[in-house]
């Protein structure tokens, strides 16, 4: 299934995440700021863990927000409003979707 920001569904209209996820492939990342990505891979990974455990409605939350909003640039400024430690969440689990994703393609071909 192919998420959408607009409603998580892809039978929706609205930006959708493959179109986000083909868009990192090519290193562009609109829901993103750069300073965003830099501290979120500059995290000790257990200590980001010990500020999220417990936050998994949190962030589910955060991530249906984001999904929600109607663009890439609403998607945008729904993350400015997170908490630092969702943002690094959803930040990284975005690059591991993309890293995976990358992978996945290059062993096909």
């Amino acid at each position: 299934m192919v998420f959408n920001l607009r409603s998580g569904c892809a039978d929706e209209t609205g930006v959708d995440t493959e179109n986000l996820l083909e868009i990192g492939e090519r290193g562009l990342h609109p829901l993103f700021e750069r300073p965003w990505i830099t501290e979120a891979f500059r995290q000790d990974a257990e200590s980001l863990r010990s500020a999220v455990d417990g936050r998994v409605d949190d962030i589910h939350a955060a991530l249906r927000g984001v999904l929600s909003q109607p663009d890439a640039g609403a998607g945008r400024r729904e993350m400015a409003r997170l908490d630092p430690e969702l943002r690094h969440v959803l930040v990284l689990l975005y690059f591991d979707l993309l890293d995976g994703r990358l992978r996945e393609r290059s062993v096909r071909h």
